[in-house]
């Protein structure tokens, strides 16, 4: 199992995920926000905030 720790772009909360178990664009949600999260890069893990959550985060 290869764990990484990214943190969410939104809520800095740092997410477990495994490298092996997730795919470049796929999409995830942040347990601690619930924000959209889509993973940019593999290795090291990289998340960014889903475009259709964009706006709204960034309007708050």
């Amino acid at each position: 199992m290869a764990a990484a720790y990214p943190f969410c772009p939104a809520c800095d909360f740092e997410i477990e995920l495994d490298e092996l178990d997730v795919d470049r664009g796929e999409r995830i949600g942040c347990p601690e926000c619930g924000v959209t999260l889509t993973v940019l890069r593999i290795s090291p893990i990289e998340l960014d905030i889903a475009d259709e959550e964009v706006h709204e985060w960034r309007d708050s």
